[in-house]
């Protein structure tokens, strides 16, 4: 998850703050849940929540990633969250 969060950039953590994981399961299938809110400094940037979702297939890791302002980013990544599903090839 660290890299799909930034981990590997020169101000990784800067700006972050309030991290949040949880371990679950979506479409039966093992998921580790992760968000954050980057504040960063410039007055002309809100501040938003950020969501990243890995989930392990049979194939492969997915991950889902949502930010942006809080009300439609976080209906829509409940909305993909809800409706994974894990379709045998």
């Amino acid at each position: 998850m660290d890299s799909f969060q930034g981990a590997g950039l020169a101000n990784y953590g800067e700006y972050t703050s309030d991290y949040h994981y949880n371990k679950s399961k979506v479409a039966s299938n093992p998921a580790l849940e992760m968000d954050y809110r980057m504040s960063p400094p410039d007055l002309q940037i809100k501040p938003s929540r950020h969501r990243r979702l890995a989930v392990v297939t049979p194939k492969g890791t997915v991950v889902l990633s949502a930010d942006g302002s809080e009300s439609p980013a976080s209906r829509a990544f409940k909305l993909a969250k809800s409706s994974m599903k894990v379709t045998p090839s």
